[in-house]
């Protein structure tokens, strides 16, 4: 019905704003807080070997670790697939430094 026959009529069509007043839609799906932050990853070869700071995101569907430059970089450096990887911690090694083996490459981590 167009909006004249309504009026022909003696319907009345709801304005916009009346509709948004008297069906209300609430969605509040709220997401999983996201598992992210800064490691300190080793990086380089022989003796310029070193520890550089790196933003850390965990995505969960796919069990990847995705590492960046910084926090705001939409581009990430690299990837570490978690579902096949194995984790290790040497009690003797600096405090919070630990290794992940992944796709036969292993990333030092603190």
């Amino acid at each position: 019905m167009r909006e004249e026959d309504a009026e022909r009529h003696g319907d009345s069509l709801p304005e916009q704003s009346e509709l948004a007043v008297s069906s209300p839609v609430s969605v509040s799906r709220e997401l999983p807080p996201r598992l992210c932050g800064y490691l300190n990853k080793l990086s380089g070869k022989g003796p310029l070997k070193g520890f550089k700071s790196r933003w850390f995101v965990f995505e969960p569907l796919h069990c990847h670790l995705f590492y960046f430059k910084g926090s705001s970089d939409a581009i990430p450096l690299g990837v570490i697939d978690i579902a096949d990887s194995s984790f290790t911690y040497d009690l003797e090694a600096e405090e919070g430094q630990f290794e992940i083996h992944s796709g036969g490459r292993d990333y030092t981590l603190k």
